[in-house]
């Protein structure tokens, strides 16, 4: 029997994002190194405005990699995997349906919109709770009533 899968990869977008931010500031730095100052560019001010972009460019990736692409398979025996891959490593752990718990998180964006998370826990198998959906209710309602249906415990919080 094949299992339920559930897969997280909203931090994908904010990885590319950020390779390519640091990308750019890189080709930047080399250009400035080889070609030089632009006319009328003082050497401080060029400098410092590269290091603001490098110091942004480092900041946001040290956030970008914190947060793990996550992927849950549930089987119907009652198993199930939760993988969890940063950008040089992986995690996995393997639990009983029993030993999850779900639970829903209600929030706002940044332009003041709702904004919803369900997020997994599994007791002291995993050092926190992993999202495993974001976004708008209906997509984490789906997700929550996927899991619910293959045997993960847990209600909303």
């Amino acid at each position: 029997m094949r299992p339920v899968v559930v897969q997280h990869r909203t931090p994908l977008a904010l990885w590319a994002f950020t390779a390519i931010w640091c990308g750019g500031v890189l080709l930047g730095t080399v250009l400035l190194w080889r070609d030089g100052l632009p006319d009328g560019a003082t050497p401080l001010g060029a400098w410092i405005t590269l290091a603001v972009f490098w110091m942004a460019g480092l900041g946001l990736a040290a956030y970008a990699f914190s947060h793990p692409l996550v992927m849950l398979r549930v089987w119907p025996d009652g198993r199930a995997e939760v993988v969890r891959w940063w950008a040089l490593k992986r995690h996995r752990v393997c639990v009983r349906t029993t030993e999850l718990a779900l639970h829903w998180v209600e929030d706002v964006d940044g332009d003041g919109d709702p904004y919803f998370r369900l997020r997994l826990s599994a007791g002291h198998h995993l050092d926190g709770a992993v999202s495993v959906a974001e976004g708008s209710r209906e997509h984490c309602e789906a997700v929550r009533k996927r899991l619910q249906a293959a045997g993960v415990t847990g209600e909303p919080a």
